[in-house]
């Protein structure tokens, strides 16, 4: 404690994470994967677990101030907190590489008449590359300038040590409460700034996949990273009064872009938005869509009541007050889970009682 008011804190640690229990080495797992350069098709993939497996580990620090204090007026309260954090991870468990990155890695030269690789099934495989033997093809093999990513049938990839990552950013708390009519307020604020979400590089066979890259702001949904929005805030209005309280909240969660969809220049890679074929009745080919390339953000709020009768506890709540939709997404179901709600406009009632 520096003040009655300041205060600083700072934290540093380390961590593993052993395999679990469960993992095999040697182990092999069949499932489906959807690929993008193949148009989205579901296709196979397979999974083998990497021999040699170490536990992954992590190195994690946070440094900040607390501030404490009167508010405006006497009986009026304030906290403000920061935070900066660190968490760098390295050996990761996962993934070598996505059976998606395999398949955009090793079909990866654009169509004859075309300068960029579409995502139509029609770029064509590089049969020399040193990945071409995790490709199980329809034909049984890869012949150089005829073979599409048409021709595949499954992807083998491996589960072992991966890349590590880094994350970095800022943590802020604010909280104000003050007496309100014959009742209390109070005004509350949690917003997460990142800063830095790098990985390191992946490698596969000895090849270089990937040197590793900044996500941040990207859905990273052919990685095995999850999607990296820059800025989350809510804000928080609760009122109490007697046996009621209501409570007011409006979340945000900043927009990511597919990086799917975009060239190393952070251009949009158009040729990949064109659906293959042509528009029904004519041989029109389809125009690009940009459909959850860039969808923007995700902004809503949710209205809740509380009532503690001494018989019993009655609920009330508006849930996503505006009827938002979420931000589009070239997934399975067109948004972000993990970014948006589908549900719209939600009302929920409750009733409590213990005896």
């Amino acid at each position: 404690d520096i003040t009655d008011n300041l205060s600083f804190r700072g934290s540093y640690g380390t961590n593993y994470q052993a395999p679990g229990a469960g993992l095999n080495p040697g182990e092999v797992n069949v499932g489906v994967n959807s690929y993008t350069i193949a148009g989205g098709d579901w296709r196979g993939a397979t999974t083998v677990t990497a021999t040699g497996i170490e536990p992954e580990t992590a190195t994690v620090w946070n440094t900040g101030f607390i501030w404490q204090s009167e508010g405006f007026d006497a009986g009026h309260d304030f906290q403000f907190i920061v935070d900066y954090f660190s968490i760098e991870t390295e050996d990761e468990l996962g993934l070598l590489a996505s059976a998606n990155t395999i398949a955009s890695s090793v079909f990866s030269i654009p169509p004859p008449g075309q300068t960029s690789v579409p995502s139509n099934r029609t770029a064509l495989a590089d049969c020399s590359h040193p990945l071409i033997g995790r490709v199980q093809f329809n034909g049984g093999t890869c012949t150089q300038g005829v073979t599409t990513a048409n021709d595949f049938a499954a992807i083998t990839t491996e589960f072992g040590n991966g890349p590590g990552q880094l994350t970095e950013g800022f943590d802020v708390q604010a909280n104000y409460s003050f007496p309100a009519f014959a009742g209390d307020m109070r005004l509350g604020l949690t917003l997460t700034k990142v800063e830095k979400f790098e990985f390191g590089e992946t490698t596969l066979d000895g090849f270089l996949l990937d040197p590793g890259d900044d996500r941040l702001g990207t859905l990273n949904f052919a990685t095995i990273a999850q999607a990296g929005p820059e800025w989350r805030a809510n804000v928080n209005i609760n009122y109490g009064q007697g046996d009621h309280n209501f409570r007011l909240v409006i979340g945000y969660i900043d927009g990511v872009k597919d990086e799917r969809y975009y060239n190393a220049d952070g251009t949009i890679n158009e040729a990949a938005l064109v659906p293959g074929g042509f528009q029904p009745g004519t041989t029109t080919p389809f125009e690009p869509s940009y459909y959850g390339v860039d969808p923007g953000g995700w902004l809503a709020g949710d209205f809740h009541w509380i009532w503690d009768h001494e018989w019993a506890s009655f609920t009330a709540s508006i849930n996503n007050i505006t009827d938002e939709d979420p931000p589009a997404s070239r997934q399975e179901f067109g948004y972000d889970p993990r970014i948006g709600n589908p549900l719209g406009r939600t009302f929920e009632v409750g009733i409590r009682k213990t005896f």
